[in-house]
């Protein structure tokens, strides 16, 4: 025996567009943090931070 199927149409809901700006903006902000950020580290590093964190580590290991 077949059962009845009876399908449903549910309609798409729409997102307010003050929502999408609002989550496209903070996505926008945090990735512009994340590049300033590896930016600051890549030259912190590249100019004598590696020396300060190896002596730290070092302190770390007794």
């Amino acid at each position: 025996m077949e059962k009845n199927r009876t399908s449903f149409y549910q309609p798409e809901v729409s997102l307010p567009m003050r929502r999408i700006v609002s989550d496209l903006t903070r996505t926008a902000v945090v990735t512009i943090l994340a590049v300033v950020l590896q930016l600051v580290l890549f030259t912190y590093l590249n100019r004598g931070g590696w020396s300060i964190i190896l002596a730290m580590i070092q302190k770390i290991n007794f």
